[in-house]
């Protein structure tokens, strides 16, 4: 058996073709079987190379790699001090595989982890209702709906996020008030400004319990609630440094939302590929939102008490919206991928109570097939915008001790 693992870590197309039919075929083994999908997930994102920079491809890590490069010439200090906005997360893994000449590593960390909460949570969720059965389609459908290699150029805010999600569950669901919940929610935020909004989320997922279908009205009043925030700069009475916190998440949220002149912005409002994407988000979510009302209304039944997390999902999906909406740049599927990081804990309990749904819930639950089928060739579309081929070659060439050299020899350099 173990011969066997190690031929199939050599090979992580094998790796993930391997964990997917031992899925289908016996998904009450999925301990045995989601290693080895997060594993060919993270070798994947290794050895992915971004495509060049230019003024309408501008990828998170085309503009990482070099910058963790120049955090490695530094001393840990220094690296705190280098840009001074508080993300000492981003510092220290920036500047220790820097250190250690390693900077696809971070890449390949923070994708690999995205997907392994995505599959935990569902996983959890399917054992904890004893329906494994559904696990399969499930992560085939959070396959298709995480875009892969969009993650993997995204860094850091859909990992910080994903740890939050992660953070989140693990207190409101599970009950674990324990080191790695509280480290999973300072590493988020310490790594990525957004997670400050999960973190309001999970402040008000309590008193919105019983009042949810308020947040309806938001997609009606939150831009200009946003422009007159910020103009205002109300917050400011906060002062110091989480005054300044607050000052540049409304900023950038301003910044985001108003951008319709930038080469970029101006190009994805045009896009076919984006507007396709946003009606996807928009339908997906808004279905979500819909699936949340009705299991907030009927939670003994449904919901099994977990009220405050689906309350948590639903700020998700509702902020998800906002953004698709209101910001003419794609960033608004970033929190859409959070969303879906918790998807198996929405659509597992309507599954098994899918007969005794109402007939328009009925019909909304089965459009999320719908959604994974277009979202996933999507996926493949996106494809043409880098050198696939060469990325396939590397991905079936290299392998754990790809890593392992890669990691040694930067360290022998020290």
């Amino acid at each position: 058996m173990l011969f066997l693992s190690l031929y199939i870590l050599c090979f992580p197309p094998l790796s993930f073709a391997y964990a997917l039919i031992g899925l289908i075929k016996s998904p009450l083994k999925w301990k045995k079987y989601i290693p080895f999908l997060v594993y060919a997930l993270f070798i994947g994102a290794y050895v992915f190379e971004p495509p060049p920079r230019n003024y309408i491809n501008d990828l998170d890590l085309a503009v990482y790699l070099p910058m963790i490069e120049d955090f490695g010439k530094l001393s840990l200090i220094e690296a705190f001090q280098k840009y001074n906005d508080g993300l000492y997360a981003r510092d220290f893994i920036f500047w220790f595989f820097g250190t250690i000449q390693a900077p696809h590593m971070i890449p390949a960390i923070t994708t690999s982890t995205v997907y392994a909460v995505a599959f935990y949570i569902t996983c959890d969720t399917a054992a904890r209702y004893n329906s494994e059965r559904y696990i399969p389609i499930i992560v085939l459908f959070q396959i298709s709906m995480l875009p892969y290699f969009t993650i993997v150029n995204n860094v850091r805010n859909v990992f910080s996020l994903a740890l939050v999600v992660l953070a989140v569950y693990l207190d409101l669901v599970r009950k674990k008030s324990f080191l790695f919940v509280f480290f999973c929610y300072i590493f988020g935020c310490l790594m990525h400004l957004s997670t400050a909004v999960l973190i309001v989320f999970r402040v008000f997922c309590l008193p919105l319990k019983n009042c949810f279908e308020l947040v309806f009205v938001l997609p009606v009043i939150f831009k200009p609630l946003v422009d007159i925030i910020y103009s205002t700069n109300i917050f400011s009475f906060l002062g110091g440094e989480l005054g300044n916190r607050v000052h540049q998440i409304l900023s950038r949220l301003h910044q985001y939302m108003n951008n319709d002149f930038a080469a970029y912005s101006i190009i994805s409002v045009n896009s076919i590929t984006v507007k396709f994407d946003r009606t996807v988000m928009v339908i997906g979510m808004t279905i979500a939102l819909v699936l949340i009302s009705y299991g907030l209304r009927s939670v003994k039944r449904i919901f099994n008490d977990n009220e405050k997390f689906y309350v948590f999902i639903g700020l998700i999906a509702i902020m998800s919206i906002l953004l698709g909406i209101t910001m003419p740049m794609p960033n608004f599927w970033r929190f859409a991928a959070a969303f879906y990081t918790a998807f198996g804990m929405l659509i597992i309990p309507f599954i098994l109570h899918y007969k005794e749904l109402p007939a328009l819930l009925r019909l909304l639950v089965p459009v999320y097939a719908v959604i994974g089928f277009l979202s996933f060739i999507m996926q493949i579309w996106k494809c043409t915008w880098f050198d696939f081929g060469n990325w396939m070659l590397s991905f079936f060439t290299a392998n754990m001790f790809t890593v392992l050299y890669d990691l040694i020899n930067g360290m022998l350099e020290l």
